[in-house]
């Protein structure tokens, strides 16, 4: 996949006042300063606060569940304790996030600098897209789906926001099925959620037991596909690079942090073209 050396950071910084689901904090904290240094060697150090499904993420197998199993069909009140994830934690992730990347700019498809709230993309929008582009799905892929709404995000005040009020565009059932049938390895967006918000009717049908009316998307991928999903990508000057070359396709790093029992990791994705 590398030809060229160019390398695309897909995150956005990682901050206070950047968007994240509320609640979910970062916090950068300076335990030494420079403030009073006199001669001779000094240091600096700093720590953070950090939720580790905030900014630029992976969600791990079982940060989701449904009917108290996560996937795999383990009990979630078993294997997620105070203590950590024993089972699926995103440490098994260490060494398996590198392989071929692929970018579907389903926004510049559709003519638009982003696709409107609560749009629901389907499976159609993304295989057409792919053959606009000239490009090829694979197993094993990361698919990468720019819907531009990470610029609408940026805009917005943080904290604050209320993403159930806001809504933003994202995959519905038929979408998340075809991803399925792909059998790519790993699915991220530029969004908060992946899914539709709204929540896509037609999924929703499939959590309608009471108590479990949300993210009917986040149940098929991560609890019924085992789909590592990754949110709060920013995408736009790979997009950019992509619609000039015409390459949609390039090496794709993202390991996880190392955090053993952990059921996220924030991120620094890199496309490698």
């Amino acid at each position: 996949m590398v030809k060229q050396g160019k390398v695309y950071s897909l995150a956005i910084p990682l901050e206070a006042d950047k968007p994240g689901w509320p609640g979910r904090i970062f916090r950068h904290l300076m335990t030494r300063t420079g403030q009073g240094a006199g001669e001779g060697i000094g240091g600096t150090d700093d720590m953070a606060v950090v939720y580790l499904q905030v900014s630029t993420q992976w969600d791990g197998l079982p940060h989701i569940y449904y009917n108290g199993k996560m996937y795999g069909g383990h009990e979630v009140g078993t294997y997620v304790t105070h203590a950590g994830a024993s089972r699926n934690d995103i440490d098994q992730l260490k060494d398996k996030m590198v392989t071929r990347g692929v970018l579907l700019d389903v926004a510049r498809f559709k003519g638009v600098d982003h696709l409107e709230r609560g749009y629901i993309i389907t499976a159609e929008d993304l295989e057409k897209t792919a053959a606009q582009q000239g490009v090829t799905v694979k197993q094993g892929d990361c698919l990468m789906i720019r819907t531009g709404w990470i610029n609408v995000l940026l805009d917005w005040k943080w904290p604050g926001r209320d993403p159930y009020k806001d809504g933003e565009p994202g995959l519905g059932l038929s979408a998340a099925k075809w991803v399925k049938d792909k059998k790519i390895a790993c699915l991220a967006t530029d969004s908060l959620a992946v899914e539709a918000m709204p929540f896509d009717p037609e999924a929703l049908e499939l959590v309608s037991t009471e108590g479990s009316k949300a993210f009917p998307i986040h149940v098929e991928l991560i609890v019924n596909q085992g789909m590592i999903i990754g949110e709060i990508f920013y995408f736009e000057e790979l997009a950019k690079d992509c619609a000039a070359d015409k390459v949609y396709e390039f090496m794709f790093v993202s390991p996880p942090l190392r955090v053993v029992g952990g059921v996220g990791s924030p991120l620094n994705p890199q496309a490698i073209k």
